[in-house]
């Protein structure tokens, strides 16, 4: 008896149907990190409906197509971003379904590139207006942990000079410049703050 016969026998015996065919010729790695290895289309809709929660750490699943090393994710924000063997973002997809992803991963599973190159892709990982408006929100955060950083550093003592040439201000307690003086000494470029 062969193993694959064995294994029917065997699932049959203990009650078990026949096993869901598999996406062959792929590895999928969900949001937060497992692999699956040709899994079911079934396992690849739970994966993608793992999508519809939340989760800014862990925003997107991949499929990475193992003859050509291309990788297709999807994100909770319905992009499809397509992937070099190097792992740079070549294009990208906006305004994905999760059905819609499905049938992307299944195209892209039985062709890589080739099964998914009749959609509209774009250039780069994401559309500009997306980059510029991330870049924003990452600049404002920066600027709130800095300010709350520059904050806590306490007053400047009069008595103290600060040891910047030309700085009239105090230094701070526990250093020989001022704030903004001390903040750029510790980040290596100027400091935003001056009060």
């Amino acid at each position: 008896m062969s193993d694959g016969a064995f294994g029917r026998f065997m699932g049959r015996l203990l009650g078990r149907t026949e096993e869901a065919p598999r996406v062959l010729g792929c590895v999928v790695v969900t949001r937060w990190g497992g692999d699956d290895v040709e899994p079911t289309v079934d396992r690849l809709r739970e994966i993608i409906a793992e999508l519809d929660e939340r989760d800014a750490e862990h925003p997107d699943a991949w499929m990475t197509h193992e003859a050509s090393g291309w990788t297709l994710a999807l994100d909770e924000d319905g992009f499809a971003r397509l992937s070099d063997p190097e792992f740079e973002n070549v294009f990208h997809l906006p305004g994905v379904t999760r059905e819609q992803g499905l049938a992307l991963w299944l195209a892209f599973a039985a062709e890589g590139r080739d099964g998914v190159a009749n959609q509209s892709w774009a250039a780069g990982a994401f559309p500009p207006e997306i980059v510029a408006a991330r870049a924003a929100e990452a600049d404002a955060a920066t600027e709130r942990s800095e300010r709350a950083f520059y904050d806590s550093l306490g007053a400047e003592r009069d008595e103290v000079p600060c040891r910047r040439p030309g700085c009239a201000r105090g230094a701070i307690t526990h250093s020989v410049f001022c704030r903004t003086h001390h903040c750029e000494q510790l980040w290596n470029r100027p400091c935003r703050f001056k009060h």
